[in-house]
């Protein structure tokens, strides 16, 4: 692969991955932060309830960061960064549980909640011409399916019958949610037999270690000097006023 020979491609990517804490702008050495290593520097997992909820929502936040730094546009496609990232990088999911995961996604960063219920208010968008998308048309998320429901695991294993059973990172309903919440699921909560035939199950240890390994996986290969950014434009080089835009959409600048 080519090696990465453009001065400021390579001090961006280095504050990315940890290798420096400043930028040279016009001659002037700037101290900065990529705003993604913050992400996955603040979600660090422990065992409290809350943070490990918060670490979560910034891991798939850092996820979609790096979808929009990295992974090309598809042409007519759905190009959300996060759905790219989990095509590109986690290519053992299918359609339907990337799509979980990238709604999940939508309902933390949306109102910090478990569902999520598409009724035309979010709209999608084919970024190569600017046009809008109805929900469910999407190339590769033609799946006729727009109510979301979560059930989290915050635990990687679970007693069954005496035995010790592994969740999957994700595990798909075996029906699409109809949107309606009812009285009895909170009697299922009580009970501890929440029915998750109709929620996607994720298991929230396995996902972010998977996310975290996405990172590696561009650390080693920009230390190896073959990562670039991605380029919107659809050329193979990115533009001078696109590493402007990640410049300031993607650093924090310490005064």
């Amino acid at each position: 692969m080519e090696q990465n020979n453009r001065p400021l491609e390579k001090e961006l990517l280095d504050i990315i991955f940890g290798e420096k804490t400043n930028v040279k702008l016009w001659n002037k050495e700037i101290d900065c932060q990529s705003t993604i290593r913050t992400a996955l520097q603040d979600a660090q997992f422990n065992s409290r309830f809350a943070k490990k909820f918060v670490s979560l929502i910034l891991h798939l936040i850092a996820l979609e960061q790096i979808g929009d730094l990295f992974c090309p546009e598809e042409k007519g496609g759905y190009n959300y960064g996060i759905a790219k990232a989990l095509k590109t990088f986690m290519p053992k999911l299918n359609p339907r549980e990337r799509q979980g995961i990238t709604n999940l996604r939508h309902a933390l960063a949306h109102n910090f909640g478990l569902s999520f219920i598409n009724n035309d208010q979010i709209e999608y968008y084919n970024t190569q011409n600017n046009k809008k998308i109805k929900a469910g048309e999407q190339p590769e998320y033609d799946l006729n399916e727009t109510n979301y429901k979560y059930i989290l695991h915050f635990a990687k294993e679970y007693k069954k019958d005496d035995k010790t059973e592994t969740y999957p990172l994700i595990k798909q309903p075996d029906i699409e949610w109809n949107g309606e919440f009812r009285h009895t699921e909170l009697r299922q909560v009580a009970d501890s037999k929440l029915n998750s035939t109709d929620s996607f199950e994720i298991c929230v240890p396995l996902l972010i270690e998977k996310i975290k390994e996405v990172y590696e996986i561009l650390k080693q290969k920009h230390q190896k000097g073959e990562l670039h950014f991605a380029s919107k434009s659809g050329n193979n080089i990115i533009t001078d006023n696109e590493l402007c835009e990640i410049a300031f959409k993607y650093f924090v600048y310490n005064e």
